[in-house]
């Protein structure tokens, strides 16, 4: 006659096998999951697949990338859309042999501008009234070390004597990993960051455990789905109650400053450096305007103030369809501002100083 088991071992056994039957369960629902559910999509379609990976920068604009299509305005009205690149992603590249000043602007999706055609950004419409030699990169979603790479890859290939760099709200959850993971707005890419002890290195934002298991990500989407009330609460609205309170916000400020400091420092002698804002949005556009304070990096406030009292006090429509990036009325704002800035740079006084007695 069989021994009967104790009860401890029949309990041990049941354990065990729940665990064993969950786990089978666990691998089917996995399997399953990733044939029927993608939580992070593939890039979008055009005009918004511009974009390759990187191993050094994340991810780059596409090389001679064309579209042609309609956009449009925050007013609905539509207007034609020509989009194309170089042979390196960038959407405006003059001659860098040129005896001619050269202007390199550096940025994000601002400067990338999908929203307007090759003729009607800003940068160009620059170029069209002063005699300088224009270069333009930028790619959505780039954070501000991103932007410094860029500088390093072409930098000795350019050799401008002009660098701008345009900044945006949105870089300061680009530049510091942890306040991706929770934000609105989100790229969900590899991507290079700054630590605050200066060193670059590379991450995703994005949990161990979501990135691993769709499942999990599944499950989590579903439970925030049914029950948004479970859901963190978006990064940017924690930035707006808590400004430099929030320890994550405030080593990205720290970090930022860092990454504007490599900026400055890696200009040659003789090369001027200078930044402007795309928005108006704080706690951001205090913190940038301390930074280039701090500095000494030229910091265009009129470019966003101008888009501001155009659009809200004369009502003129400054943006595309998705109230943010700028249509071709913004660009002309922008440019003009900017032109009217660079011809300062550029000119010598038109009157000579007297001479010291």
């Amino acid at each position: 006659m069989a021994e009967k088991r104790s009860v401890g071992r029949r309990l041990a056994f049941t354990v065990i096998g729940l665990a064993f039957t969950l786990f089978i369960i666990c691998i089917l629902g996995e399997i399953i999951i990733r044939f029927s559910y993608d939580p992070y999509p593939p890039e979008a379609v055009a005009p918004y697949n511009y974009r390759d990976l990187d191993d050094e920068i994340g991810w780059v604009a596409k090389a001679n990338y064309e579209y042609e299509g309609e956009m449009s305005d925050a007013s609905e009205r539509k207007y034609p859309l020509m989009i194309e690149t170089n042979e390196e992603g960038f959407r405006m590249y003059g001659n860098p042999k040129s005896e001619k000043p050269k202007v390199f602007f550096i940025g994000d999706s601002y400067t990338f501008s999908l929203e307007v055609s090759n003729d009607k950004l800003f940068y160009k419409l620059i170029q069209d009234s002063l005699d300088i030699e224009v270069f333009a990169y930028g790619v959505a979603g780039y954070g501000n070390i991103q932007e410094y790479l860029i500088l390093e890859r072409y930098l000795e290939q350019i050799q401008p004597d002009i660098i701008v760099l345009q900044l945006c709200t949105n870089d300061f959850i680009d530049n510091y990993c942890a306040l991706e993971v929770n934000a609105g707005y989100q790229v969900l890419k590899r991507r290079p960051y700054l630590s605050l002890e200066d060193e670059i290195y590379y991450d995703i934002p994005i949990p161990w455990v979501r990135r691993t298991s769709y499942l999990y990500a599944f499950l989590q989407d579903k439970l925030y789905q049914h029950f948004p009330e479970r859901k963190p609460q978006a990064t940017e609205g924690v930035i707006s109650e808590q400004k430099r309170d929030y320890a994550d916000f405030d080593n990205s400020v720290k970090v930022t400053e860092l990454i504007l400091k490599r900026f400055k420092e890696r200009v040659p002698e003789g090369t001027t450096f200078a930044a402007f804002p795309a928005d108006l949005f704080e706690p951001y556009f205090t913190e940038f305007q301390g930074i280039c304070g701090r500095l000494e990096i030229p910091f265009m406030t009129e470019i966003p103030q101008a888009i501001h009292r155009m659009r809200h006090e004369k009502g003129i429509e400054m943006h595309a369809y998705d109230g943010y990036h700028w249509n071709e009325a913004g660009h002309q704002v922008v440019g003009g501002l900017i032109q009217a800035w660079l011809a300062k740079e550029l000119s010598p006084p038109l009157v000579p100083a007297p001479p010291q007695p």
